[in-house]
């Protein structure tokens, strides 16, 4: 059951089946926006991309908030059957909508660590030591490859933003929005 009060986010406690591994409960809001939140689940390394298809109107859900869960879906699926750009995005798990509840989801893999901004921000309260600007560059260079190989295989990156991209604790990146 659904509760805007709920501090631990809306979603929190919902429910979602995925294949191969069940059950999986959302239980923690980690990041919002008008549209959507990320929620850790009770599955260590599952994260879930909730997308809120509430518009006001008992029939009716949201067509934005629709269209951007088939477009992100879309482009998961997409990048789940090219063995070149896997491994620069969390793992895809399984994907639903509930027209019922008004959302649609996208389950991922959960991965630790830091988006590019908060990391270059604290980077520049430490101002910029040579150790942590050399490696501030690497990730950016090893950002912006991605992104090229991205487009060479047909795919734009639209959302592209230093919040999007994750600087992982072995310093590798991802993107993951």
């Amino acid at each position: 059951m659904r509760s805007a009060d709920n501090p631990a986010g809306p979603h929190a406690g919902t429910v979602v089946n995925l294949p191969g591994l069940g059950r999986v409960s959302l239980v923690q809001a980690i990041a919002r926006s008008p549209e959507t939140a990320l929620y850790r689940s009770d599955h260590e390394g599952v994260g879930v991309k909730v997308f809120d298809l509430e518009c006001g109107k008992p029939d009716e859900v949201s067509y934005g908030a629709q269209v951007n869960f088939q477009a992100e879906l879309a482009t998961f699926e997409e990048i789940e059957a090219s063995e070149a750009l896997r491994p620069f995005v969390p793992r895809y798990y399984g994907a639903g909508i509930d027209y019922e509840q008004k959302y649609a989801f996208i389950a991922m893999e959960f991965l630790p660590g830091q988006n590019l901004r908060a990391w270059a921000e604290e980077a520049a309260v430490g101002g910029f030591e040579r150790e942590s600007l050399q490696e501030l560059y690497e990730a950016v260079v090893e950002t912006l490859s991605i992104l090229d190989r991205f487009h060479r295989h047909g795919l734009i990156v639209i959302d592209f933003k230093p919040d999007n991209v994750l600087r992982l604790p072995d310093g590798s990146v991802r993107f993951v929005d």
